[in-house]
Parts: structure tokens; sequence; C-alpha cells
């Protein structure tokens, strides 16, 4: 498509376009799904396809094709969607540039955290927001191996991810490094041994934190390449949970020994009732570096860029 250089034309050209259906738009390849745009809007079926076919008209191409899983975008509905991310966040700003007080934010973030931090992690974040943010809230979902299709549907504002991205449309940095860490009760037999052997270790039941593998990245979980490469077999085992508390209900009422990470030494009177055994913190190949990853959508939000600060810190202090 050929564009005039005249600047007057331009302008008469966007004085036509609604921007709110750019809105529409955005949502549209978010959700896929006439009905939900609908719901999430709160406007009916029947306007929101009126606002779609405005928008076939505006662009001179159909966008979307219909099918029974949903809505399929065209390539140049592809090709809108780099550009939005840029354009509404800036248009945005427009609207939502006034100074910023925690006191009067009103915001819900999702967070994706892995297991071995979110239950160190969010009773932290928790007491924070209850004393400086009483309006806002935190939602936490489950770990996903590739948390970026929910970043795109803004269904997810921040993530905790075990690798970096290279993708302009995200921020990652990394935040530091969980190692692995043998836990058990206080006394455990094993705590009578100055140094105990990962033979000796493991010759007790083993239960561990869940760290999805990820094919795709060619990551693989502490868990099982310890196993493979300390013991070199193939065993695995006797649990594997995501749910923290459960593991160590567990490790305190048996001789289990739990595979878990140093930031779980920050978890509130962890160091009471166990005892770090054996650390990996010297060899770095079992090391899981933490990435915070999110949307650029985000970096012209104040709102989102106060959370993401405070949850920076908060991680650093686990790790």
């Amino acid at each position: 498509m050929i564009l005039s250089d005249n600047p007057m034309k331009k302008s008469k050209s966007l004085s036509r376009v609604d921007l709110n259906l750019l809105v529409i738009l955005d949502l549209l390849l978010k959700e896929r799904n006439v009905s939900r745009v609908a719901e999430e809007v709160h406007l009916t079926q029947s306007a929101v396809s009126r606002s779609l076919k405005r928008l076939r008209e505006a662009f001179d191409d159909p966008l979307f094709t219909r099918t029974a899983k949903g809505l399929i975008p065209t390539h140049k509905a592809l090709e809108l969607e780099k550009e939005l991310s840029k354009i509404l966040p800036s248009l945005q700003q427009l609207f939502d540039d006034d100074e910023f007080d925690p006191k009067l934010c009103d915001n819900t973030f999702s967070l994706s955290l892995p297991t071995f931090i979110g239950s160190t992690l969010i009773p932290k974040l928790y007491a924070h927001l209850s004393e400086h943010a009483p309006l806002s809230c935190i939602e936490e979902t489950p770990t996903k191996a590739n948390p970026f299709q929910l970043l795109d549907a803004n269904k997810l504002d921040f993530a905790i991810h075990y690798q970096p991205t290279h993708d302009p449309k995200y921020r990652s940095q990394q935040l530091g490094s969980l190692y692995p860490v043998f836990y058990v009760k206080k006394g455990h037999p094993l705590t009578k041994q100055k140094h105990p052997s990962i033979a000796e270790i493991l010759s007790y039941s083993l239960i561990g934190m869940t760290i999805e593998d990820d094919r795709q990245l060619s990551f693989r979980s502490p868990i099982t390449q310890i196993y493979q490469d300390l013991l070199h077999t193939e065993d695995k085992p006797k649990l594997r949970s995501s749910q923290t508390l459960t593991l160590l209900e567990i490790t305190r009422s048996t001789g289990a020994v739990l595979f878990g990470s140093n930031g779980l030494k920050k978890m509130a009177n962890f160091n009471e009732e166990f005892v770090e055994i054996y650390s990996l913190k010297e060899q770095a190949k079992y090391h899981v570096p933490m990435f915070l990853i999110y949307h650029s959508r985000h970096e012209t939000s104040h709102a989102h860029q106060w959370f993401c600060e405070l949850l920076r810190e908060a991680v650093l202090e686990i790790v």
C-alpha cells in the first residue's frame, strides 16, 4: 500500500478512522473470538461484528477467516498486530500521564512463577501491597514452559522464566540463579554425618520440586539431570510436585530427602525445621537462571513499571 507524502492528506485520512476500532482489532487479535471481545468491552456481539466490518473496509482486507475454532488472522492482520503493539501503549500514555500513586493503584497484576520461588516470593509481595498499595491485587497463574502466548494475549503481566528472550516484543532481564540444595528435617540420620555423599543422600527416598522440561528450548529439569549424571540411573524421584507445602509436610513427617533450591531458606520459619545437607552451588551446570519477562506494552504503564521494580527487588532478595 502506497501512502501519500502530503501531511494534510494523511491527517484527513486519519480523521476518518475511529481509534476505538484499533482497540477492537487488538482484542480480536488476542482473543480470536467475537463473543469474548464483546464481553470484555461490554458491547453486543453484533456491535463488535459491525466494528470488524468497518475495519475490513478501512484496511481493504478480510483481516480474519472464521473457523470452528475461532478467527484466524490474515497476513495483513498479523502485520497490523505488530504495529498495534507499538501504537496503542503510546496512545494510552497520552491519557494516562498523571503522577503514579501506589495507594490509588487498583490494578490486578498477574504473575507466572516457578513453584520453587513462588512459595517464598508471593508472601513478600502480598505483605508489601497490603501496606503500600492496598487496592492492588495479585493473581498467580500456573507456570508454563512457554509463557509468551499468555503475555501476547495480555492474560499475563510478568513471568519468572528460566530462558531469556530476544524477541523485541518482550523485555527480559536476568535476576540471578537458583541452584539445587538437598534438605532433610532436623534430627534426620543424615544430619549426624559431617559431609554425606550424594550416593548416601539418595539412598533415602527423594522428593522434588517440579520444574517443567521444555524440549523446544532444550531445557532439562535439574532433578532429572542429577539422577542421570551423578547416579548414572534413569530412576525417578518418589514424588515430584508443584505444591511446596505438600513437599515440606512429607519431609517433615518422613525420612524423605527434599530436592529443593537455595530460595527455600528464605521462607518463614524454614530454617527452624529443616537442615541443608548438600548444596550444588559450586556446580554451575545445575543452576537455573531466573529471568523477569514482560511484554513491551507495559513499558509505558506507570503501574506496571512500579510493580516490575517491586518484583525485581523481591526476587533479588531470594536468589
